[in-house]
């Protein structure tokens, strides 16, 4: 409890396993733990040379995934008792670091670093798919779990969680190093914030476009 300190709750997980990523829930009472891929003696792996070659880039990264041999654990809390409320394992799973998960409804979106997506639902159902940065380096959901804001090299995009309706947006060039973005903060009205590497505060309209870009010295 943030009024008191008191431990309400504490929540058991594989403690053998590494965290990919958690997400609460807008209202705070689920918390979603996925884990890292591990190899799967149950899961048969598809060669390389025998990927399908008439796949496109996304579909060929989503079949690779589904037939790599690997699975991960995802796990879902009652954040007040601690109590398992779904625990499945699934062909899907971040392959590094950086990822976050942003509730929406009664599905999370897990979105990864390097772009490789996943929409689930609490069916266990797995929906992959990728977003217009080449890479996440900054994500972050709406309190309302809405909105995503997620962007990369000078690159970002705007995307409204039901249904995926991504808008793009891009940062001028500047000189010097390369301006990523690093985090955003999603407003009540739709409105975002987004700080870079280039010690910029980046104004989004609910719109997706930029509206404002300010130095911080």
């Amino acid at each position: 409890k943030m009024t008191t300190g008191e431990e309400v709750a504490t929540l058991p997980y594989n403690e053998r396993q590494s965290i990919a990523g958690f997400g609460i829930t807008p209202d705070g009472k689920r918390v979603a733990l996925l884990y890292y891929r591990k190899k799967d003696e149950n899961e048969k792996a598809v060669p390389y040379k025998e990927i399908p070659k008439d796949l496109d880039k996304v579909a060929r990264r989503e079949f690779q995934q589904k037939n790599d041999g690997y699975t991960a654990q995802l796990v879902i809390y009652e954040v007040a008792t601690a109590k398992i409320l779904f625990d499945k394992k699934l062909w899907y799973g971040p392959k590094g670091g950086g990822n976050r998960i942003v509730w929406s409804g009664e599905a999370i979106h897990v979105i990864a670093y390097d772009n490789q997506c996943a929409h689930i639902t609490m069916d266990g159902t797995v929906t992959y798919f990728e977003l217009g940065n080449s890479y996440n380096y900054a994500s972050e959901g709406s309190l309302d779990g809405k909105v995503l804001l997620t962007g990369g090299l000078r690159d970002g995009t705007r995307t409204v969680l039901d249904g995926r309706k991504n808008t793009p947006f891009r940062l001028d060039k500047i000189d010097g190093f390369p301006e990523y973005f690093k985090d955003f903060s999603v407003a009540a009205d739709g409105t975002a914030f987004g700080g870079t590497t280039a010690w910029r505060i980046i104004k989004i309209a609910p719109d997706g476009k930029i509206v404002a870009k300010k130095p911080v010295y």
